[in-house]
């Protein structure tokens, strides 16, 4: 069930929020301080009306990063006591919270230990319950292996990465275009400074559109939409039309060759401390093309393009999960699936043993889908229980650069899928065999601007 947390320092507020995510440590948009998630609670509203007669402040303390230190500074015995627990420091006031910050003996023997205190009104349960945690007499946090954390505690495909690490070549691996940033291939050229200060004309005028066109004697013409009216843009330097175009295709990422068809593209861009982007139209004209460029908010498109991307997974998981699974037109004999048989697995290849770990893990925690998602460098699992479309995905683990291909590469083995097709959707299946028992385990790749999306459905009998 969602419920609604609040930020204890500033008050703002974040509806829907997952049941899984109870207790979970997240940035406030608003003050940008850490606070972890609680739902609401009956008791706060009464202890906020009673903080508000006393002309007190009121938060919860559960949803507040406590710094050790801070308790450190007055005995715990006390703290118990008293039902306070300091979690601020404001000015030269230590900002503590009590049950009874009403009771000026209580606040005064607070100040014999450090000097100005600053009550304000939290639960007592949570109170206790922050005191119990950050007790000294608490005992030692294990210390947690970085590759067990990263992969979720799983200790085989720990194990098979650590192997992988050691012949890992991140400069071999990396993509070198990758690396670069946008519009890296047109730098310095004419044409890119003619665009990049008509870019920057447009944009101080508030334009929305920007066109671009030959005039009948084949000389470039660039105009901003303002408002309804067009105002004309400099082309400086000057430029042919056709190397301004060349360079526009490059920028935006469109087929070069193809001349006399629609196609679109983008063009990130910073305008001081704002990012935008440049959504690019190539249209056929009479004789060569022209473009059309609409002025987005980049963060909005970034949203947008998430959502969509989000729907396009569960659209193609629920195709996966169809009782017509697969279709004819795929050619899957079922009789041929390959079998995977999870025993015996440490003595394989590690990117076998890694596989297994992943499909293992999924598999063994009740998920139907399993989705390896590309994000800022890694490769991340998600998994969900529900079959149903738009369910919540949970975090499973997270695969470092060195096992990436390695795992993506051996699923696409398993499923019969081809290693060479990273631009097109390809569909296949295989069976996971545990204990004895096959699992039909379907696999589709999905190529989006983020990076191939690899999607595993748990095919489970009902």
């Amino acid at each position: 069930m969602a419920f609604r947390a609040t930020c204890p320092y500033c008050g703002a507020t974040y509806p829907d929020i997952q049941e899984s995510h109870r207790g979970q440590t997240a940035k406030c948009g608003r003050c940008n301080q850490q606070f972890r998630a609680v739902p609401p609670d009956p008791a706060a509203a009464a202890a906020a009306v009673k903080a508000q007669q006393l002309h007190l402040r009121f938060a919860r303390v559960a949803a507040m990063i406590i710094e050790p230190a801070l308790v450190g500074r007055i005995p715990m015995a006390t703290l118990r006591k008293l039902v306070a627990i300091p979690v601020a420091v404001s000015g030269n006031d230590l900002v503590v919270a009590m049950a009874d910050p009403g009771d000026v003996f209580k606040v005064d023997e607070l100040r014999r230990f450090v000097g100005s205190v600053r009550p304000m009104m939290g639960l007592a349960y949570e109170i206790e319950q922050a005191l119990t945690e950050l007790s000294s007499d608490k005992p030692a946090a294990p210390q947690v292996d970085p590759a067990l954390a990263s992969l979720g505690g799983n200790k085989l495909a720990a194990d098979a990465l650590a192997e992988m690490e050691k012949e890992y070549d991140a400069s071999i691996d990396a993509n070198p275009m990758a690396a670069q940033r946008p519009r890296a291939a047109t730098e310095g050229t004419k044409a890119r400074i003619a665009l990049d200060n008509a870019f920057e004309f447009a944009l101080q005028m508030g334009a929305t559109e920007i066109r671009m066109l030959p005039d009948p004697e084949g000389k470039p013409v660039l105009q901003a939409r303002v408002e309804t009216a067009l105002q004309p843009l400099p082309c400086d330097p000057p430029c042919p039309y056709d190397e301004l175009l060349r360079c526009l295709k490059l920028d935006a990422g469109c087929n070069l060759s193809l001349v006399g068809s629609e196609q679109t593209g983008s063009i990130p861009y910073a305008a001081g401390k704002r990012d935008i982007e440049f959504y690019v139209r190539i249209l056929p004209g009479r004789g060569t093309d022209m473009a059309q460029l609409r002025v987005l908010d980049a963060a909005a498109m970034k949203q947008r393009r998430a959502l969509e991307r989000r729907q396009l997974i569960d659209d193609s998981l629920a195709a996966l999960a169809s009782p017509d699974w697969p279709p004819p037109s795929l050619g899957i004999d079922r009789n041929r699936a390959k079998n995977i048989v999870v025993q015996n697995i440490e003595q394989q290849l590690a990117a076998v043993r890694l596989t297994v770990a992943v499909l293992g893990q999924a598999s063994d925690s009740g998920a139907r889908d399993l989705v390896l998602e590309p994000h800022k460098g890694l490769l991340r699992a998600l998994t969900r229980k529900s079959s149903e479309a738009g369910g919540h995905f949970e975090p499973m683990m997270v695969i470092p650069p060195a096992g990436q291909k390695s795992l993506l590469h051996r699923i696409h083995l398993m499923a019969g899928l081809d290693l060479m097709d990273t631009d097109h959707s390809q569909q296949g299946m295989f069976h996971l065999v545990a204990s004895g028992v096959p699992l039909e385990t379907r696999v589709m790749t999905l190529p989006t601007e983020a990076g191939l999306y690899m999607l595993v459905h748990f095919h489970r009998s009902a």
